[in-house]
Order: structure tokens, then sequence, then C-alpha cells
């Protein structure tokens, strides 16, 4: 880039990108010119939901019907991971941990055929901003995107975009919205009736 050029020249010319990986997600949120907030994907989740992935490790891993079940890939929910190292190593290293270390559980060949059955390897994705656009990214990991979807997350922050260009007006307060109750089914899940804007939270 440039280097004679300003740093707001700079930053303004920078394509955003993601390296998409375990159970986190990009989401680009940006406003039209009427001033409708649209939700454009960075990411693709990781897990057993997506085609691709569940096809990438039946490739990599043929005969081995067993890894899959149900939402879960070896015990985990993505497919790729950024931490638990154990899931990355060959055979011989992973029975060599336990044998010396008593760390984890010994593995059979019968079972761990052909390991590492975990990558870190990302989805590398960049997209172009246009210029004077409002615009922002919300990476987040599952325990947002599990209670909510891209467009309500982008919708919300939106919301408090808009809220801060209107000078803060006066919104409900959050005990107007009643008690909450962790055990009930569905707590945790979106719900826009039962949604403000502030700040300094």
């Amino acid at each position: 880039m440039n280097s004679k050029a300003s740093f707001a020249e700079k930053v303004l010319r920078l394509a955003p990108g993601f390296n998409g990986s375990c159970d986190s997600r990009a989401v680009l949120g940006y406003q039209t010119a009427e001033g409708k907030w649209e939700t454009r994907p960075l990411s693709v989740d990781q897990n057993v939901k997506n085609a691709a992935e569940v096809e990438r490790v039946r490739c990599e891993h043929p005969n081995e019907e067993n890894l899959i079940r149900e939402s879960y890939y070896m015990g985990y929910e993505p497919t790729r991971v950024f931490g638990d190292g154990k899931s990355k190593w060959p055979l011989e290293l992973s029975n060599e941990a336990k044998e010396r270390f008593n760390a984890g559980h010994a593995q059979k060949p019968e079972r761990y055929k052909t390991p590492p059955y975990h990558t870190a390897r990302p989805e590398v994705v960049t997209t172009q901003l246009e210029k004077g656009r409002p615009a922002f990214m919300i990476l987040a990991s599952d325990g947002v995107w599990d209670t909510m979807s891209s467009e309500q997350g982008v919708a919300l922050v939106g919301r408090w975009v808009d809220w801060v260009k209107a000078g803060k007006p006066a919104q409900k307060e959050v005990s107007e919205f009643g008690e909450f109750d962790l055990k009930e089914e569905g707590a945790l899940d979106f719900k826009e009736a039962k949604t403000t804007v502030q700040d300094e939270n």
C-alpha cells in the first residue's frame, strides 16, 4: 500500500478478512442507501450441520462411519478447532502421552484409524467495503449464534448505531421486561420484544 497515503486513507482501503475456524462466525452488517441494515456472511459454520464439512470429513476419513453422531463429530460440535491438541495427534503420540503422562485416554487402532481428526485449517474470506457506507463486523462464537440468527445480530447492533446517531433517545429499562428464568425452555433465545439499547453496560 502506498506509504505516502494518510493513515485514514489506508484504513479505508483495507479489505477486512476473517480466518474462519472453530465454532466462531463472522457477519458483516452494512447500511444501504435507504438506511436499511443488511447482512453479509463472512464465514460458514464448520460443524456437522454444514454439508460441505461433512463431505470433507468423510473424504479424509473414509470407512469411519462412527465419527459423526447426531450433531457431534468425535465428541465435539465443531469440525475444526484452535485448541484440543490431542484430537490432532497421531495414534502413537496419543498413546505415548497416555503411557508417560497419563494424559487422556489410550486410543485403539481399530477406532483411531486415520488421525488427526481435527484441524485448525482456516477458510479465509475477504470482502470489499463501499467507501462512506456505515458498516460493522460481528465476530462471535456459538454462545451468541445459538441464541440468534446472523440477521437478528445485525439488526440488534444496527439498532444501537441508529440510536447513537439519533442522540440516544430514552429506551425501555431492562427492569420493564419482567422476571427471567434460565430454567425455562428457550429462555436464552433472542426475542425482539425484549430488546433495548444502552451504553456503559
